[in-house]
């Protein structure tokens, strides 16, 4: 605790944090932001979102083999949003950006 400078010792499921070295992507009460973020790591990708995001909602998956549209695909079912690649324009300089993804929330 940065407040008390007390350390404090808590049960980790460490499954979670290392199945990336299989090949795997686990969320496990995760929030939208904290999925994402993953998400950007593991495919390269930056993930814009447009609108706001309930971060009081929570996430439970494993990805095996599936590739990020497949996972985009699932996540904009279950949680109610719409999403697309964005447009690839070179920009200054004629240089392509990141892949980009948009999330467009629905409330």
């Amino acid at each position: 605790d940065k407040a008390t400078g007390r350390l404090e010792k808590k049960p980790v499921n460490t499954y979670e944090h290392i199945a990336w070295t299989q090949g795997r992507l686990v969320s496990r009460n995760a929030s939208f932001g904290d999925v994402s973020k993953s998400l950007e790591r593991q495919f390269g990708v930056r993930i814009n979102v447009q609108g706001k995001i309930n971060d009081t909602e929570t996430y439970r998956a494993t990805f095996r083999n599936e590739s990020l549209s497949q996972i985009m695909d699932y996540l904009s079912r279950t949680a109610g949003f719409g999403w697309a690649y964005a447009d690839r324009a070179p920009s200054v300089g004629g240089v392509l950006p990141e892949n980009d993804i948009v999330v467009t929330l629905q409330n």
